[in-house]
């Protein structure tokens, strides 16, 4: 058998799909160890102190959503299923890592950084009612959630900067839908643009 066979038939939709099956256990399994496991105090990175079984269920449930793609981009075969559920992976992958400071159980982080900033301007914007910001867009939806809910500003900007991202990512996947000939550049410009918005903040 050679090996462009070898390959092919390890990317059979059988293979395909224990492997997708794998990845939502495992990364199932990392969130549940993580919500398990909270901080106890200052944590000098969130990096070294989240278990490894996260981190491992993390890469590899985005390697196995990369690998969906770029089958589903060659092959044009990819069952329907299997085109749907590459895209949860994904957004499980994203959502899981973007909320891993309210998984972990995190009071806040960055305080003398841009959250604190943040935090400020939001508290001041509250007090005077009015918005005196370079970028409104996040400190009016955190404000209006606040007054909605009534939950602390502090919670807010934990919860609230992912589902800004998550648009990102959509936003960036139409964009190239509208610049590129074909939908697989769409793909994997979307794809790409999970890894952007993840900054080196690694202080909680």
């Amino acid at each position: 058998m050679s090996e462009m066979q070898v390959f092919k038939r390890f990317l059979s939709v059988r293979s395909l799909s224990i492997l997708t099956i794998i990845a939502f256990l495992l990364l199932t399994l990392g969130v549940a160890v993580s919500w398990n496991t909270p901080v106890t105090g200052y944590d000098i990175s969130i990096y070294s102190s989240t278990p490894l079984i996260y981190w491992i269920a993390l890469i590899f449930g985005i390697a196995v959503s990369f690998l969906l793609i770029i089958t589903d981009i060659c092959s044009q075969s990819l069952p329907r299923y299997l085109q749907v559920i590459k895209w949860i992976l994904l957004a499980f992958c994203m959502i899981s890592l973007t909320y891993l400071l309210t998984i972990r159980g995190y009071y806040g982080y960055n305080f003398n950084g841009d959250t604190g900033s943040h935090i400020g301007s939001i508290t001041t914007s509250l007090m005077s009612g009015v918005v005196n910001v370079i970028y409104p867009n996040l400190l009016i939806h955190t404000m209006f959630l606040h007054n909605l809910s009534g939950l602390d500003v502090i919670y807010l900007t934990k919860v609230t900067p992912p589902l800004f991202i998550l648009l990102f990512i959509v936003g960036i996947y139409l964009l190239a839908r509208e610049i590129f000939p074909n939908n697989g550049m769409a793909v994997l410009s979307a794809f790409a643009a999970c890894a952007l918005p993840f900054g080196v903040v690694s202080n909680y």
